[in-house]
């Protein structure tokens, strides 16, 4: 039985194989840097929020469903429910303006998850 001769791998096949493992390595910092730099104020401005709504109620969803514009629902409380345009204006849209989430659809629901006013709906004045 005669042995094979062990062939090492070409220069050039070591080259390929550092070039693939630096790139992997590149995505998987760029990944991190995207999640810490849109992780970070999007977490912020959700828990300034929240913190800002107190007992009256709690962000249900927070998603980006056209990849463009976000979208928020926040579900009250059954005793917060009449006082809907007075914290969407007073709490909600002071919250979200200035930041990259003013443009952000937002629903204010009750448990049955009935409309109670919306981005769009006219704070006066």
């Amino acid at each position: 039985m005669e042995s094979q001769p062990v062939r090492m791998p070409s220069p050039l096949a070591r080259t390929g194989c550092l070039i693939s493992t630096l790139a992997a390595f590149a995505l998987v910092v760029l990944l991190m840097f995207v999640a810490v730099f849109v992780g970070i104020p999007i977490g912020t401005m959700a828990g300034k929020l929240q913190a800002d709504l107190g007992e009256r109620g709690e962000i249900t969803k927070m998603d980006m469903p056209d990849g463009r514009t976000w979208q928020f629902t926040i579900r009250l409380e059954p005793a917060y429910e009449s006082q809907a345009l007075e914290i969407l204006c007073n709490v909600v849209k002071p919250d979200l303006a200035g930041t990259a989430f003013a443009s952000a659809h937002v629903e204010l629901t009750n448990r049955e998850g009935r409309i109670l006013a919306t981005d769009q709906t006219s704070c006066g004045g």
